[in-house]
């Protein structure tokens, strides 16, 4: 199982990925869709992330160690709670955290990986349900 899910994240950063059933994206566009920003959790209103986020960044660090060509610009993004400027530094510094994790425990050259924050200006769903704003709150993985 867990060479067969390395392989999964390993074709994701190489490959074409499902974003839903019957539909896939090119890299260049979301490179880690639902599937996976749905379990990198920070603490609230932090960019502290929760343990649980792990296992899942694992696997990503991995994949990106045996693609040594591949550069990835990380995209942090938040709901529409809180203060514009807040949730703009918030999506920032939630991105660069995952940048700090990935070099320092997988030894990835600073230079493959960029970060942006979008704050909540880009939303995948109404932030008017507790549902839409968990959709919103992500990251994305994009190829250079």
């Amino acid at each position: 199982m867990q060479n067969d899910e390395n392989r999964q994240y390993k074709a994701v950063l190489s490959g074409f990925i499902p974003t839903k059933p019957g539909f896939r994206r090119p890299i260049g566009q979301i490179l880690l869709y639902c599937r996976i920003w749905d379990k990198i959790l920070f603490e609230s209103g932090s960019d502290k992330l929760q343990a649980s986020s792990y296992s899942i960044l694992d696997k990503i660090g991995n994949a990106l160690a045996s693609e040594a060509n591949l550069h990835v610009m990380v995209i942090g993004h938040t709901d529409s709670d809180g203060d514009d400027a807040f949730n703009q530094t918030l999506s920032d510094k939630r991105a660069k955290a995952l940048k700090k994790y990935l070099e320092e425990k997988f030894n990835i050259s600073p230079g493959r990986l960029m970060t942006m924050g979008k704050g909540e200006s880009d939303p995948v769903a109404d932030n008017a349900s507790a549902e839409g704003k968990a959709q919103n709150r992500r990251v994305e993985f994009k190829t250079l």
